[in-house]
C-alpha cells in the first residue's frame, strides 16, 4: 500500500494519461480558436471539467500519501519537528506539490463556500498544506512553492474555480468526506508540520 515505488509508477501512468487529455483540450482550443494566451507568469486554472477530472485523479493518490506518512509517522515516531519530520520523507518533484497545492487550496476554498468549514479553518488548513509539502521539497523547490502561491493571482483563482463549482461540488458527499477527512489529518499533524 505504501510502496513508493509503486506509487512512483502509478504517478507515472496517471501523468502520461493527465498529459494525453491536457494535449487533446489543447489541440481543440487551438482548433476552434479560444486558447488564452497569458503574459502573466501566474499558474493558470483549466477549465472547470478539466480541472475537476484532474483534480479528482490527484485527490486519490495525495489522499493515498498523506495516508502512508501517517501511518509512517505513527509507526516510526517522527519528532514533533517540522525540519526533522520531513527529512527521511519520500520527496516530491515540484510539478507534483504545484498540483498538490493548487487541488488543496481548491478543497478548503470549496469547503469554505459550501459552509463546511470557516474562513479561520480553511486559512488554516491551507497553512498546513503549505507546510507539509514544504517539509517534503528541497530548499529550491520550496522557494518556488511559496513563490507560486504568494503571486497575487492564485489564491484568487483557486477561489473563483471554487465558487464556480458551488453548486455542483457542494451536493457531492465526496468532496465533503475528503474534506473532513483531511481536516482531521491535519488537525492531528498540525504540531507535526
Amino acid at each position: 500500500m505504501c510502496d513508493p515505488g509503486a506509487i512512483r509508477v502509478q504517478h507515472e501512468e496517471q501523468h502520461q494519461t493527465r498529459l494525453k487529455k491536457a494535449r487533446s483540450v489543447l489541440a481543440r482550443d487551438t482548433a476552434i480558436g479560444t486558447r488564452r494566451s497569458s503574459t502573466s507568469c501566474q499558474p493558470q486554472v483549466p477549465d472547470s471539467d478539466v480541472f475537476n477530472g484532474l483534480l479528482e485523479e490527484r485527490w486519490q493518490m495525495f489522499y493515498r500519501r498523506v495516508l502512508c506518512s501517517i501511518v509512517a509517522g505513527i509507526v516510526v515516531g517522527l519528532s514533533p519537528v517540522s525540519a526533522q519530520a520531513g527529512q527521511n520523507a519520500p520527496r516530491y518533484e515540484y510539478s507534483v506539490a504545484v498540483q498538490e497545492i493548487t487541488q488543496l487550496y481548491w478543497l478548503a476554498e470549496t469547503a469554505n463556500s459550501c459552509g463546511w468549514a470557516t474562513r479561520q479553518e480553511a486559512d488554516e488548513f491551507e497553512a498546513f498544506a503549505v507546510r507539509f509539502l514544504a517539509a517534503h521539497l528541497s530548499g529550491s523547490y520550496r522557494a518556488a512553492l511559496f513563490s507560486m502561491i504568494s503571486e497575487a493571482g492564485f489564491q484568487p483563482a483557486v477561489q473563483r474555480v471554487a465558487l464556480e463549482n458551488r453548486t455542483r461540488s457542494c451536493d457531492q458527499a465526496r468532496w465533503r468526506e475528503g474534506w473532513t477527512s483531511f481536516k482531521a489529518a491535519a488537525d492531528e499533524n498540525a504540531a507535526r508540520y
